[in-house]
């Protein structure tokens, strides 16, 4: 073999192992991979270089950074600055957009130091889709393949933690066990209850025989109440006792889905349809088999509660839960709507067993949730955000009752682990327990004449969901808000000035720069995170006269209403996920009984893998694209 052959062979050898340190390459085929190795050039730009400028009929390929880092620009911004840049370093892959769209690139790319970077041919470039499907996926969803891979190296971190810690990640095909059990709707009670037994099972599909789809359900906890107690005929068709719609599930959909459904539902038993037609069941014995305590058995430990004393334990029980959660490899959205769900039944039950004491019928007022929990994104590092709505005949000596009630509430929740508001936006405060008429004239105090800090304290009141009691009363509270903001452009225009005030770091080459905490290599995951993003889609919504709740679903709400670009709402949705994974992670995989931070939400990026910061730079973006969404709607 030539010398030369040899030193070119070496450095294809070279190439493939720097690019293989990175996504996609690390999980593309080591034929793919050489294929880039052997068509792409090594150029070198100095510092402030331009690489690439707008406009530019065909960009010359796909530019694959080795070394140092490069800032996009989107031109025609003061001083050159963009409000949003775009901030690359080694592993990261430009123009995308431009070669994905077949357009010309709209951002102008500069070196921000010494850089040396592949450039992959055009033609190549393409080809390389052709070829490899990992690419091509990559190219289209870069972020949630980068969450993807993040995800798995934090189960594979904290496997110890939960040897199985795949069960939440798994489709319900891999859970079926067995072929279902079903039975047409006319099939007669004793037949049915016979199947039961000799099947061993604890519920009964009803199942359409044309179609092959669940039509109803009946379990065994339907015995006594449904048939024993009424006394009703064993000849009766099941149909007349079976609980329908039911919930279903797709093959395709998770564990985290199925756990999620069953929390929200409060069911035991989820049918699984593949096309339509039913192909088995899940239970919660099923999905929770790995854990030492389950939905199940928490919400019962609530229900039996007969002491406000005995939920204590309970709370940090689910606190201890969702840790196991997180080292399962739940996603952030998945997990943060179970510990909700779960503080719900702890809060439905405190509010019921003390209003219960007090003689108090919660049919005469309605707790609500706001912030946070409001919006149920609740995390463990989470205080109280919470407040009574009552009716406007309600009498003076009951409206005291109320806010006693709500005082009582609010000390037994901090008891709880759930730290009293230091705003003071509780149930307990006179200003935040207030008849229907009350608290809309304060509502649309704020919407009229409120002053920037008045919005700025009053935010969170936007997120309210009812919790407890009289759910009409805050429902109807709940319809009055999207209206009125939508009505007004003043106050609009003060929550994007309100929502800008954030400032995402800017990551550099060099490290941080930016709003950050004293030590420069720290970045606050809410503040600077996740809380503009909550932000924007707040305002978007109740903008367009929106009612939703949790931050994902509003932006997804948004696009189905084509208010934001599908592509740019994804793309917002995975940072937002992601930004809310690394604050569980920093809040739940503690050692337990160490107390939590004094800040729960920074995180240090010397902890963090490469792989997590390049992440975390890309989910910062698309909360400073989210920003910039409100500068050019309200200038």
């Amino acid at each position: 073999m030539r010398p030369g052959a040899m030193t070119a062979e070496s450095l294809v050898r070279e190439t493939v192992a720097a690019l293989r340190a990175h996504a996609p390459f690390s999980e593309m085929t080591i034929e793919d991979v050489d294929f880039v190795a052997r068509h792409a050039r090594l150029q070198y730009f100095g510092a402030t270089e331009r690489i690439l400028e707008p406009g530019v009929d065909h960009p010359p390929g796909c530019f694959i950074i080795r070394q140092g880092g490069v800032e996009g620009v989107l031109p025609g911004e003061s001083g050159g600055v963009a409000a949003s840049p775009l901030v690359l370093g080694a592993g990261d892959l430009f123009p995308m957009g431009s070669l994905m769209g077949k357009r010309p690139p709209r951002t102008r790319y500069a070196a921000l130091s010494d850089l040396f970077c592949w450039l992959l041919p055009t033609e190549h470039f393409e080809q390389l889709l052709a070829r490899s499907e990992v690419f091509t996926d990559f190219c289209r969803r870069r972020m949630a393949v980068l969450m993807e891979l993040s995800m798995r190296a934090v189960q594979a971190n904290y496997s110890a933690q939960s040897a199985q810690w795949r069960l939440m990640s798994q489709p319900l095909r891999a859970m079926v066990r067995r072929e279902p059990v079903w039975c047409r709707a006319d099939t007669p009670l004793g037949e049915a209850l016979a199947t039961m037994e000799r099947e061993m099972v604890g519920a009964m599909l009803i199942v359409d025989e044309s179609s092959g789809g669940p039509i109803g359900i009946f379990t065994r906890q339907d015995v006594i109440g449904r048939i024993v107690l009424p006394e009703r005929s064993l000849d009766s068709p099941i149909s007349a006792v079976m609980s329908a719609p039911v919930s279903a599930l797709p093959a395709s959909a998770t564990v985290a889905d199925a756990t999620t459904l069953m929390a929200d539902r409060s069911i035991r038993h989820v049918p699984v349809v593949d096309g339509g037609r039913v192909i088995g069941m899940v239970t919660e014995r099923d999905l929770f088999a790995l854990t030492r305590r389950n939905l199940r058995q928490l919400s019962d430990s609530i229900v039996r509660a007969t002491h406000p004393e005995q939920l204590i334990s309970v709370a940090a029980e689910i606190r201890e839960w969702s840790r196991s959660l997180v080292a399962q490899g739940v996603a952030a959205h998945h997990l943060t709507h179970l510990i909700s769900r779960m503080n719900d039944q702890l809060t439905r039950r405190l509010v019921a067993m003390l209003a219960e004491s007090r003689g108090i019928d919660l049919a005469s007022f309605c707790w609500l949730a706001f912030g946070s929990e409001g919006r149920e994104e609740q995390t463990i590092a989470t205080d109280q955000d919470n407040g009574i709505v009552f009716d406007d005949t309600c009498p003076p000596e009951s409206q005291t009752a109320l806010l006693a009630l709500g005082q009582s509430v609010n000390q037994w929740l901090d008891r709880s682990g759930f730290p009293l508001c230091k705003g003071g936006i509780m149930a307990g405060n006179p200003e935040c327990c207030l008849s229907l008429s009350h608290w809309q004239t304060r509502f649309a105090r704020w919407v009229s004449h409120g002053s920037p800090q008045n919005l700025l304290n009053a935010s969170i009141y936007f997120d309210l969901r009812p919790l407890a009691g009289n759910m009409d009363l805050g429902q109807r509270l709940q319809a009055m808000i999207a209206p009125s903001v939508q009505q007004s452009a003043r106050f609009q225009k003060l929550m994007s000035d309100n929502a800008q005030r954030s400032n995402p770091p800017r990551f550099l080459a060099t490290g941080v720069l930016g709003m950050l905490a004293p030590e420069s290599g720290s970045v606050d995951l809410k503040l600077q995170g996740t809380m503009p993003m909550v932000d924007v889609a707040r305002l978007l919504c109740l903008a367009n006269g929106i009612i939703q709740s949790g931050t994902v679903a509003r932006i997804e709400a948004l696009i189905q209403h084509a208010v934001v670009d599908a592509n740019e709402g994804r793309g917002w949705i995975d940072g937002f996920n992601f930004l809310q994974g690394l604050r569980l992670r920093v809040q739940h995989l503690q050692p337990a009984g160490v107390p939590l931070t004094a800040n729960p939400n920074l995180i240090e990026l010397d902890t963090l893998s490469p792989l997590d910061r390049r992440i975390l730079v890309e989910a910062l973006r698309q909360v400073r694209k989210a920003l910039q969404r409100l500068t050019l709607d309200y200038p």
